[in-house]
């Protein structure tokens, strides 16, 4: 089986680039698990990972030329921003099998000025899944993204994300948490999508309103974030003195990561667009809970174990951080779907997070391939 995949780019951090990495992982592991054959080749723009199966190219041209993509069996895009590259698709060998996997596109109105000519030019190109075999679709948010724009229904799979989670047991991630001031906790890029200043604000409403019994840590790759954003954030803190209660942390190892998830009580993700959300399943994983918007795929997250604030709503977003951190030991947690005590709670949401291992991926994804070459074949 000879297998083209086709990005912009793979980079460390990145998720759609760990999408990429996952899918050749996971034919790589079958093929050594089943005895078929495999030669899969992975084409980009650019790339900081080391692996003999990837050929850097210059455009379109160049992978149009390349034997392997022209005699490959399966053809596999992933699409969430406008890449060159993408448009190879309509020259694609025509025995092929084309699947895309669109992880969705963050609207124009979210991202800064400058990036916005790029967003559009993404929606154009958008219309390249039409000329996909069958398309996957990272979450439910974007099946029915994908559904509004055109895409019949039974073109579409979804595959919930492959995660990965740290080593041992359910039990030993099920943890007390630390006594004290609650521990909020943002993870994601510092991008006015996000709404990290929304989270200030309605930090700065509580602490107003004389409620200061939480601590809030800020991580986030600062490669893939706005510099503009990131200094309005630090200064918003700095002008409005409350920097004893939050601590923009900025970039940090995969071990402080790690850390961070531990000791944190709730992860609060008032993002005004989320194709699908990976920190909210991480946190989940470490026996949090979460507190968003009810934006994109954010809903279908976190409304059954946490709890959801209309997008937007900067009050409501402070009230339920003030009555999530108001609770007294032994309280019961209480979510939108029900109440639990802590050690339920633990257990319900860490073994709702092992649903999106990579064993449950990889057999998934091989699922849709098969399918998808059955049902053109």
């Amino acid at each position: 089986m000879r297998i083209s995949f086709i990005n912009g780019l793979m980079v460390a951090g990145d998720a759609i680039s760990n999408s990429v990495k996952d899918k050749v992982r996971a034919v790589t592991e079958h093929s050594r698990e089943t005895g078929v054959p495999l030669d899969a080749r992975v084409f980009l723009c650019g790339t900081d990972a080391r692996d003999e199966r990837v050929s850097v190219v210059r455009g379109v041209n160049d992978i149009v030329s390349h034997g392997h993509f022209l005699s490959s069996d399966i053809v596999i895009y992933d699409f969430g921003i406008y890449y060159e590259l993408f448009n190879s698709i309509f020259l694609a060998p025509p025995a092929a099998r084309k699947f895309v996997h669109f992880h969705n596109i963050t609207p124009a109105e979210l991202v800064p000025e400058r990036e916005r000519e790029t967003i559009e030019k993404s929606y154009s190109q958008l219309a390249n899944v039409f000329a996909a075999d069958h398309i996957i679709a990272g979450s439910p948010y974007n099946r029915d993204t994908l559904l509004k724009f055109g895409v019949s229904g039974d073109r579409i799979t979804i595959l919930d994300y492959s995660i990965d989670f740290p080593d041992g047991s359910r039990e030993g991630r099920i943890k007390i948490k630390e006594r004290g001031p609650a521990r909020l906790l943002y993870i994601g890029r510092f991008v006015p999508s996000k709404g990290v200043l929304d989270l200030l604000k309605a930090v700065k409403m509580a602490l107003d309103k004389g409620f200061s019994g939480f601590r809030l840590d800020l991580i986030g790759n600062e490669t893939f974030s706005d510099k503009a954003y990131m200094e309005a954030i630090k200064a918003f803190i700095a002008e409005n003195g409350i920097g004893e209660f939050v601590d923009f942390r900025g970039t940090v190892t995969d071990e402080e990561r790690r850390v961070y998830y531990e000791r944190a009580h709730a992860l609060v993700m008032p993002s005004y667009h989320e194709g699908f959300c990976v920190p909210v399943v991480e946190a989940y994983n470490h026996g949090c809970f979460v507190i968003s918007y009810d934006a994109g795929n954010l809903h279908n997250l976190v409304s059954g174990f946490g709890c959801v604030v209309k997008t937007g709503d900067v009050e409501g977003l402070s009230e339920s951080i003030v009555r999530f951190c108001s609770r007294k030991s032994g309280d019961r947690i209480v979510a939108d779907a029900g109440s639990f005590d802590e050690d339920e709670y633990a257990r319900t949401v860490v073994g709702y997070s092992d649903t999106f291992s990579f064993a449950r991926f990889k057999d998934r994804f091989i699922k849709i391939l098969d399918m998808g070459i059955h049902a053109t074949g």
